[in-house]
């Protein structure tokens, strides 16, 4: 006690955490690469709460948890699927006029999908998002091939023919196109499963799920639905009376006759129909460019969490930085959607903060995820003055998209991240400046950061090397001491303090009021020098100034990089606008070169995926149709469908105010197959119909009545089907609706346009 001063003291305070305004201790639990996310969570949450019974007096409180949200969406997702089964059946129903047709058309889709889980099971595939999205989309899908198998067994009763007679012929006679159309389907999907990165991995259990599915439907309507119609109508077809069934039957007799009206018309006028459907090809392709359709890497989804950083300029305390997080932590605990708030303040500096906020989910909230961040930032900008803040709506459920936006104080794959890069620092950092001012001024941009941050305030020490060995002193010696002055040194434990409950108490050798040290107070500490002591400042210059919070280098260069979040503008849109502000700042006369990293590099090698995904299954629909057909004319026709789809397809997006984005190039990948199977239908049936010497001209007209009913039956189950995802109401469903809206425009656009301009190439290339 006579040369020091010992005291027991708690260690100072290097960071605060709180839960709704409470001090806690919070913990954070990731998963290993390969686990489940539901599953881990479970285990999670039976481990607390063996935990609360082991600590009764302990409140453990789960904050965040991402399986919540995974399965609501699951559970969304199977509802679409039961709604989807619900309106195909309905759709059954109407068309076939009774319930045995109906049931032996239903039985289909539970045997593939028994039959989908055991492949899925051998694969290794779980239920989750991707896997459970293609059996929605599959509903239509499964029902096609026996709709098609049965409505031609009806018409073979309809001539006269027992159960059993048309069901073998009629199977028979429509089994060629049945098998065109699966195996269609089969080469689309077959290629998704199979991408190269992140859009690969993310869709290989959505594309196999639905190949599993549709081969095992081709399966089926070759022997179940067959052998069910056998069954169910052995004493014939039963007739259905009633006013509204007539009625029925006359409006279907009805479309048939105004049906061959109108190609009889279309056909007398070939140049004038082809060249409607060529002017609204082009003006259907030319909403892109004009910008009615953005584009984006993946759509937003509302998933009822966000994170809000806080970044005070640097140098600034703990206790400071607490302060400006309360301010805004208070604010968040009055908004009435809140359900929880982790704050966590001095990591990964005493500068910075971190609230996670949970809300209520989706159906119990009025207003969406980004106007309640809309209100926190306008909060922000009115009250935060000395701080940074910005603010990022999760995303974990979406691949290859952060929940943050840049810098130390969050992830880097934000929506806008601009990289700029130079030899010259200083050079670099005014075009940085001017860069983060520009996009201050762009609509739709939040949140801009940089991560380059001013220099931190520190105490430099320069040692004289001849003045070391003059004093016979080290560079070990003069660190050591230096470090001790600043931030003391360690002197060992005191073992099993029973102040500390028995714990070891670490003993800390510190000099007095060192808390306080200035630069001239470390030149005057003494140093070991032999067997003498020198002050510091006779063998090192100790002087105060800055230095690098961290050193971002790409490809040999100094870097920086900007980002920024959007809200409400496509993400293509705002990037083309930004690169012809870029242009105008002419940074190449600085030295600094620029690029967009993050989300725009996900999207444009996603978009360049997808394009060679779509000629690939073009490619092989091609061989697979020359090789059924034996002709080549014949799989060239059929490929006009994909530009007659394409049409509604982009208007549905255009209309619904929806972006080309990886879901809905997916959905023109998956249209692709669906519309196929209408100028299957109508070309196998007028090839039938020409090789028992029926004319080219009289066999269209005949194949195109005869298929109509069986094309507009499988169109409406699959568009009804689609509908619950469409109109995107459940949790999750955000980023499926594009999709969904690109499957059913592109379906209802190509089943008008097939059955008149498929008739009409047909003949132009058998007359010649």
């Amino acid at each position: 006690t006579e040369i020091a001063t010992i005291k027991a003291q708690d260690r100072p305070v290097t960071r605060y955490s709180r839960t709704k305004g409470e001090d806690s201790i919070s913990l954070s639990v990731y998963k290993n690469s390969d686990a489940n996310v539901v599953s881990t969570a479970d285990a999670v949450l039976e481990q607390l709460a063996v935990l609360q019974k082991e600590y009764p007096d302990y409140q453990f409180q789960v904050v965040t948890n991402s399986a919540q949200y995974v399965n609501r969406s699951l559970t969304s997702t199977l509802e679409t699927l039961a709604e989807g089964i619900f309106t195909t059946s309905l759709i059954l129903y109407l068309f076939l006029r009774g319930w045995r047709s109906t049931a032996a058309v239903l039985v289909a889709i539970p045997t593939s999908l028994i039959s989908t889980f055991f492949m899925m099971y051998m694969a290794g595939f779980t239920f989750n998002m991707m896997s459970l999205m293609g059996m929605v989309l599959c509903i239509g899908v499964l029902v096609d091939d026996s709709i098609v198998v049965l409505e031609n067994i009806f018409r073979h009763m309809q001539m006269g023919k027992d159960a059993a007679r048309a069901a073998e012929e009629g199977r028979t006679e429509i089994g060629m196109a049945a098998v065109a159309i699966t195996l269609c389907d089969v080469v689309v999907f077959m290629p998704i499963a199979f991408m190269d990165g992140m859009t690969g991995q993310y869709f290989r259990q959505f594309g196999l799920t639905i190949v599993f599915a549709t081969l095992f439907s081709m399966f089926v309507s070759f022997t179940l639905t067959p052998m069910l119609a056998s069954r169910l109508y052995r004493g014939g077809l039963p007739k259905q009376e009633g006013p509204w069934w007539r009625k029925l039957d006359q409006a279907e007799q009805a479309v048939i006759a105004k049906y061959e009206q109108v190609l009889r018309w279309c056909l007398a006028h070939r140049k004038k129909v082809l060249s409607v459907v060529l002017a609204l090809f082009i003006g259907a392709v030319s909403l892109i460019p004009l910008g009615l359709i953005g584009s984006e890497y993946m759509p937003r989804t509302d998933e009822g969490a966000f994170v809000v950083y806080v970044q005070l300029p640097e140098g600034q305390n703990l206790d400071q930085t607490d302060a400006t997080v309360r301010k805004v932590e208070e604010y968040i605990l009055t908004i009435p959607e809140i359900t929880n708030c982790l704050v966590s303040v001095g990591t990964p500096s005493l500068n910075y903060g971190r609230l996670s906020v949970q809300t209520t989910g989706h159906r119990d909230r009025s207003r969406s995820i980004w106007q309640i961040t809309d209100d926190v930032r306008a909060f922000a900008r009115k009250n935060i003055r000395n701080a940074t803040v910005r603010v990022s709506e999760n995303q974990a459920s979406v691949a290859g998209v952060s929940q943050g936006s840049g810098g130390r104080g969050g992830p880097s794959n934000t929506p806008v991240a601009l990289q700029l890069r130079g030899s010259d620092l200083t050079r670099l950092v005014a075009a940085s400046r001017q860069i983060q001012e520009m996009l201050g001024q762009v609509q739709g941009i939040k949140d801009v950061n940089s991560s380059y941050s001013e220099g931190m305030p520190e105490l430099q020490i320069t040692v004289d090397r001849e003045k070391l060995k003059f004093y016979n002193t080290s560079i070990t010696e003069v660190t050591n001491v230096f470090k001790s002055a600043i931030s003391g040194q360690k002197a060992g434990v005191l073992a099993n303090d029973p102040a500390n409950f028995g714990n070891d108490t670490d003993i800390t050798l510190r000099m007095k009021n060192s808390d306080g040290f200035t630069a001239a107070d470390i030149r005057n500490i003494a140093i070991q020098s032999g067997s003498q002591q020198v002050l510091l400042g006779q063998v090192a210059q100790i002087t105060s100034g800055t230095g690098p919070t961290s050193i971002q280098r790409v490809d040999k260069q100094r870097s920086i990089t900007i980002t920024a979040n959007i809200t409400d503008r496509p993400l293509g849109e705002v990037l083309t606008e930004i690169e012809g502000l870029v242009q105008q700042q002419n940074l190449a006369a600085a030295g600094v070169s620029h690029r967009f990293t993050g989300q725009a590099t996900n999207m444009n090698d996603t978009f360049s995926e997808m394009l060679k995904v779509l000629g690939l299954s073009l490619i092989l629909i091609y061989m697979l149709l020359a090789v059924l057909y034996e002709s080549l004319v014949t799989p060239f026709i059929r490929m006009f469908s994909l530009p007659l789809g394409l049409i509604g397809a982009l208007v549905c997006l255009a209309v619904t105010r929806n972006t080309l984005n990886l879901y809905s190039l997916i959905g023109i990948l998956v249209m692709d197959g669906l519309v196929a199977k209408n100028g299957t239908l109508l070309l196998d049936y007028t090839l039938t119909l020409m090789e028992k010497g029926v004319s080219a001209f009289d066999a269209v007209i005949e194949a195109g009545k005869t298929r109509l009913r069986p094309i507009i039956m499988t169109t409406m189950t699959m568009v009804v089907g689609m509908l619950p995802t469409a109109l995107a109401m459940a949790e999750g469903a955000e980023t499926r609706a594009s999709m969904a809206w690109v499957i059913i425009g592109g379906l209802l656009s190509s089943t008008v346009f097939t059955l008149v301009i498929i008739p009409i190439i047909f003949l132009f290339f058998e007359d010649r």
